[in-house]
Order: structure tokens, then C-alpha cells, then sequence
């Protein structure tokens, strides 16, 4: 925020404007430094009920801006596929029309937002403008750039999703086929399920031939497990299936869809499929 104040001074854009929209906490934390330095003052709108609003315009107007995964983590079989949110009953049977004469504008009610940003919320949304903050976590986008940036060297957000992207997990997370030698079926746990985030690089001698990339990849498929159990575990409660993934996070950021997408797939054992806008 303080470099878009330097930009709209040096430009002078405060010229020609004297209220801007802002939403977020900066639009609490510099109100006051954008009055005294700009002569501008900030009209200032909710975050949640901003994001919330933005979705359902979205979801209302361009039904084709939705879609999930299939195969998510098979990169030959991984493909996109268009989700219609005013059609659709749940997120596992996209193809089925419950209610043929439904406006293709009318959204359904109620659904389960998942913001990913430096930290998470996750949003039980009731109707239009009803929507209460089910629960949330510190372990997102936040915690995961700190880590490569301390561990990995990272000097951007991009730059450590380029490492992450170039990345394997399963050279040092342990893996339930690591332990077992094969998956554990009795619990429906396969052979490629992580047991343990960074599991084989507890002792000095596993970190030899550590690669930056790995480390990277498993800070971000160790958040997305986590937030993809949580968002599964407020819908399972509140007996929720449309489960949609927003926010900075991921921005330029398929890897951790992807993994978001996995990580649905596994806790709901395929019942429920993460949405993307």
C-alpha cells in the first residue's frame, strides 16, 4: 500500500479522484495515510462480503468460469472441466439438471467458500448476503512463501511456486507405501499417501542430496492437505456439497489447485470435488 501511495502521488492521480473503493485490512490500516498524504479517502467495503458478492456475479452471469479437476495429479490425464453452478445439484453430478426450468441465473443455495490468502477462511454461505465464518487456519499462503523463502531461498511468491512446480514431495515426505510397502487397503490409505510431511529428512544424514524444488513442493502440498481437510470437514458438518477454492493463493498457482483438488478428492473418498472461479 505504501508504494501505491508513493505511485498515486507521483502521478498525480489524486487529481482527478478524491474517494477510492478498497476492501481488505489496508483499507482500515491506511485510511488515515491516504487522507493525509492523497487528499483521497478510502470508501471503504467488507472483505468477505466483497469476495462473496464477486462470486456470485461471476457464478450468475459467466457459468462457465467454474470448473474442478479431474485426475488432478496425472499430469497426462489432468484436464479442466466446466462446472455450471446454476445447473448442477452438487459437485459430483455436473451433468444432471435437477430442475430443467431453473434460471440459468438462479445460484443454489448453501455453499461452503474456502479464502486462501496469507492465512485461510472458510465461509458458510446461507443466501445472498448470509454467510457466516465457519472456522479458518494460519497455514496458508503466508506460512508456505515464509518457509521457501527461509528454507529455499525464494525472493518471490512466484518464484517459489516455480520451484514447487519443478518439485517431487516424495523425495522427502514419507510416503504410506514407505512404511508399509504397499498401500494400507483396511483403511483406505494408498500406497502414495503422505504419512508424514518431510518425514525422510529427520535425520542429518537424509539431507545430503536435498533439492530446493522437493522442499518446495511438499510446503505446498503439506498446506493443501490441510486446508483441503478443513473446508471438507465444515462442509461434511453443515451437509454442504459445493465447496469453492478463492483467493491470492491461487493466483498463478495451478500446482496448488491441483493438490487442492487431490486432497478434496481423498477426504471426501470422491463424494465432493474442489471448485475454482
Amino acid at each position: 500500500m505504501i508504494h501505491f501511495i508513493q505511485l498515486v502521488k507521483s502521478k498525480g492521480f489524486a487529481q482527478f479522484r478524491s474517494t477510492v473503493c478498497a476492501t481488505g485490512g489496508g483499507a482500515i490500516k491506511y485510511a488515515t495515510e491516504m487522507e493525509r498524504e492523497l487528499s483521497m479517502q478510502l470508501l471503504k467495503a467488507d472483505e468477505l462480503e466483497s469476495l462473496i458478492t464477486g462470486i456470485e456475479l461471476i457464478t450468475s452471469n459467466f457459468p462457465e468460469e467454474c470448473y474442478y479437476y479431474d485426475s488432478p495429479l496425472d499430469s497426462e490425464k489432468c484436464r479442466k472441466v466446466i462446472w455450471r453452478w446454476s445447473s448442477a445439484r452438487c459437485s459430483t453430478t455436473d451433468s444432471q439438471y435437477p430442475n430443467e426450468n431453473q434460471a440459468e441465473s438462479e445460484l443454489q443455495y448453501p455453499y461452503v467458500v474456502c479464502n486462501i490468502g496469507s492465512g485461510v477462511s472458510v465461509l458458510v454461505v446461507h443466501g445472498h448476503k448470509n454467510f457466516v465464518r465457519a472456522t479458518g487456519s494460519s497455514i496458508g499462503g503466508g506460512f508456505f512463501q515464509a518457509l521457501c523463502s527461509l528454507v529455499c531461498k525464494s525472493k518471490s511468491f512466484e518464484e517459489s511456486i516455480e520451484l514447487a512446480a519443478k518439485g517431487d514431495n516424495r523425495n522427502v515426505d514419507k510416503l504410506v507405501g514407505d512404511i508399509y510397502g504397499t498401500g494400507y487397503e483396511n483403511i483406505g490409505l494408498s500406497a502414495d499417501t503422505v504419512a508424514a510431511s518431510l518425514g525422510k529428512i529427520s535425520k542429518p544424514s537424509d539431507r545430503e542430496k536435498i533439492r530446493p524444488e522437493d522442499l518446495a513442493r511438499s510446503f505446498l502440498v503439506t498446506v493443501a492437505n490441510n486446508i483441503g481437510s478443513i473446508a471438507f470437514n465444515v462442509a461434511k458438518q453443515h451437509q454442504i456439497d459445493r465447496i469453492a477454492f478463492v483467493g491470492n493463493f491461487l493466483r498463478v498457482n495451478p500446482v496448488a489447485a491441483r493438490h487442492l483438488a487431490h486432497a478434496m478428492d481423498f477426504w471426501s473418498k470422491g463424494t465432493k470435488k474442489a471448485l475454482f472461479l
